[in-house]
């Protein structure tokens, strides 16, 4: 095989295997998160929420806690930019479990949380909520 050959073959590999690993990187940074969610089947409109957090490679969930209701996440896996992770957000009457994913595009991202509530009053309730995220910047120290 000629150089001329080789030489684009390997800037062509080169191209490829940096246009990978960019698509598997994401932007890490403060992020700011706006969240609503629903009751699965109850027509009621429930008030969204914006969260801020830092986003890194460790902590790459976005956090859907409330004060008064801390969750805690577990994350499960990561395929590219998508993250998704299993997390309790119960307290002492109630049960409340689910799954979460959230996909990183470039300053931008998209996700949802499908939760599961259980408590002694009620028959289990389903819970979606949306979430819409931007990066704002680098994140504080």
């Amino acid at each position: 095989m000629n150089k001329g050959i080789r030489g684009s073959l390997l800037a062509i590999l080169l191209c490829q295997t940096f246009s990978a690993q960019a698509q598997m990187a994401f932007n890490q940074g403060l992020w700011e998160f706006d969240i609503h969610y629903d009751f699965i089947g109850v027509p009621q409109s429930f008030p969204g929420f914006v969260t801020r957090q830092c986003i890194t490679e460790a902590a790459p969930i976005p956090s859907i806690s409330r004060p008064g209701q801390e969750c805690t996440e577990s994350l499960q896996g990561r395929f590219g930019r998508t993250f998704t992770w299993q997390l309790n957000c119960s307290t002492e009457w109630e049960m409340v479990h689910g799954m979460g994913r959230v996909h990183y595009m470039g300053d931008r991202a998209t996700g949802d949380v499908h939760l599961q509530v259980v408590n002694p009053y009620n028959p289990p309730q389903p819970m979606l909520f949306s979430i819409r995220g931007k990066r704002l910047g680098d994140c504080e120290n």
